[in-house]
């Protein structure tokens, strides 16, 4: 049995839109996207023989002047996947702008896949008339990101309006545990990559079994690392790229990065 559902939520919410399943014992296909008039949207898929989900996108009318053409969205999922493997994605998009920030185009992919065991991502979205951020300070303190399986993939991917921005990438075998407290203010060039927001950092992970971690970043002047470990900058574009080879216990205490 196969559960295909899409959910397309138009105009602007200004009420919650939830949306919640679980299954088990299926095989769930489930696609869902959430328009926000012309401000933002959100979208979500998970795949799973038994799973479960909470999505709830929300809006409010921006009156704020000269501000009032953008209003802010929050999007935010907590999804399982229980056993058998599957994978889950949730993206924000930001589509509006007001003029003097810069153009839209932010964007936050995050992605939790396993070949046959658990996975779940829990996460939370915010567009605003100028910037787009993940804070997850009182939503998910911690383990925004797990997964374990004989293969297993985690993704989290942030992108400034200018297409410069970072990406975590898990591959491997075994068992994931991904803090993820925030994404900071992000806008056309600027970008902060696990960290901001005003929140206490919690970027950092854990995982057990055989496989790569790459942290990657791209910027048009300046790229560093939150903890001031290194700085790299260039008028002609910047770039970044850290790997860990792990086969065993692999603890990253912070892959936070920033970059303009």
């Amino acid at each position: 049995m196969v559960v295909a559902m899409l959910v397309m939520a138009v105009p602007t919410v200004f009420a919650d839109t939830t949306v919640t399943f679980t299954g088990s014992g299926n095989n769930i296909d489930f696609d869902s996207a959430i328009l926000y008039d012309d401000d933002a949207i959100a979208i979500f898929n998970i795949t799973a023989i038994a799973g479960s989900y909470t999505l709830v996108g929300q809006s409010w009318d921006n009156t704020q002047f000269p501000y009032m053409g953008v209003d802010k969205t929050q999007t935010y999922v907590i999804s399982d996947i229980f056993a058998g493997g599957g994978a889950i994605q949730f993206e924000v998009r930001r589509l509006d702008s007001y003029g003097g920030y810069g153009l839209p185009g932010q964007v936050s992919y995050s992605h939790v896949g396993s070949s046959d065991g658990s996975a779940s991502l829990d996460f939370r979205t915010i567009t605003t008339y100028a910037n787009l951020y993940s804070s997850n300070f009182g939503f998910q303190a911690n383990q925004q990101f797990q997964v374990s399986g004989s293969t297993i993939q985690v993704i989290h991917t942030l992108l400034t309006g200018s297409g410069e921005g970072a990406e975590l990438n898990l591959l491997g075998s075994g068992t994931a545990s991904i803090d993820y407290m925030t994404d900071g203010y992000t806008d056309f060039n600027s970008f902060n990559f696990g960290y901001g927001c005003g929140c206490y950092e919690n970027a950092d992970l854990t995982a057990n079994g055989i496989g790569t971690l790459t942290i990657q970043g791209i910027a048009g002047n300046n790229i560093w690392a939150h903890d001031g470990g290194w700085s790299i900058s260039g008028s002609g574009g910047v770039s970044h790229v850290e790997t860990w080879n792990y086969n065993g216990l692999l603890n990253v205490d912070d892959y936070a990065i920033g970059g303009n």
